[in-house]
């Protein structure tokens, strides 16, 4: 369960020893979190310390599920991805014809062979 951040004050007496205004501060110090909302932030006090990684474990973990990945990293993937398919005999290398079949799929007509052949050679690095 978790309340927003508001702390009574130890002073207020009801016939029983209250902690120190530091103790209450320390107490709620590892028990307090933020959350960050547009351009404003919210305090949080859990009740307890594991109550307050719970929540934090499972708000991490649901940003992380509603966050776009990067472009780079989705590039990357689809780049692997196209590569992997059109490497059709699997031996970590494109030859002319997957190139040529690679293009084709990605709508990149090429027109003759020796076309393919340069651009090969232009970016091929072994």
């Amino acid at each position: 369960r978790v309340h927003p951040l508001i702390i009574s004050d130890p002073s207020d007496s009801d016939g029983t020893a209250k902690p120190t205004k530091g103790e209450v501060r320390d107490a709620r110090l590892l028990r307090e979190f933020e959350i960050l909302v547009g351009n404003g932030k919210v305090k949080l006090l859990a009740d307890s310390r594991e109550d307050m990684k719970k929540w934090v474990t499972a708000l991490q973990f649901e940003l992380k599920k509603s966050r776009p990945t990067t472009p780079s990293a989705a590039l990357k993937r689809q780049i692997e991805t196209n590569f992997l398919k059109a490497d059709t005999n699997g031996d970590k290398r494109l030859d002319e014809q997957e190139v040529e079949d690679l293009l084709n799929r990605l709508g990149m007509h090429i027109q003759s062979k020796d076309d393919i052949k340069k651009k090969i050679n232009e970016y091929d690095r072994d």
